[in-house]
């Protein structure tokens, strides 16, 4: 969870791959690291730099519970950080928001359940702008189900030379509402709803969790 190796204080800092404002740590494991450290103070970055301190994208993915149900759709609303979101233009696909203050938000407006965004030098979605056509949204047929599904259509140019794979269902994706370690998250698919493919120059495989979603408010 920070920058490229080096030493401070006796820790050596290890590159954490997704937004660490999103970081889920374990908790024992971050109070041994905390012990070790000499003086009052250190950095965030020194704290959870330890193997096993911070959870990778793997091992969040793997502890992820998914709720059984929700009692109503406030049970989604909320701020979160977007933790893995994938580069979909390499074939790596490694995450790119690496903006702490950055965030989601899933909300409630106009009886849609609609996602916002906020980069920190650029926002979209409905929460920013009321009068917006791209502004994605949370659905099922199932208002108490904690799987839905969204599509990021919108967002995309007429003109964008990959429009055509979102128009096939390339930026449809599979959300899920549950917990990792008793911190409420959500769970994304990759494209085409979990079952990969074609979008732009690159083909993807089939995955069910490719990234995490973390909720903070």
């Amino acid at each position: 969870m920070g920058a490229a190796s080096s030493t401070t204080t006796g820790a050596t800092l290890t590159t954490y791959e997704g937004n660490p404002h999103g970081a889920i740590v374990d908790k024992a494991k971050l109070i041994e690291a905390l012990a070790k450290l000499d003086g009052d103070g250190a950095s965030l970055a020194v704290a959870c730099a330890p193997p096993g301190v911070t959870l990778t994208r793997a091992e969040m993915v793997a502890e992820f519970t998914p709720m059984a149900a929700v009692a109503d759709e406030a049970a989604w609303t909320g701020t979160l950080v977007d933790c893995f979101s994938p580069n979909y233009d390499t074939s790596e696909r490694k995450p790119w928001e690496k903006n702490a203050w950055s965030r989601r938000f899933v909300e409630n407006i106009g009886d849609e359940l609609c996602i916002s965004g906020d980069y920190g030098d650029k926002q979209w979605g409905r929460r920013f702008d009321a009068t917006t056509d791209a502004y994605p949204t949370l659905t099922t047929p199932d208002p108490k189900s904690a799987t839905r599904t969204t599509s990021f259509l919108c967002q995309v140019p007429p003109d964008a030379p990959a429009r055509a794979d979102a128009e096939n269902g390339a930026l449809e994706f599979v959300v899920t509402l549950g917990t990792i370690r008793g911190t409420k998250a959500l769970r994304w698919s990759t494209t085409y709803k979990g079952a990969g493919g074609k979008f732009g120059e690159q083909t993807f495989p089939p995955d069910d969790g490719e990234n995490i979603w973390v909720y903070v408010a």
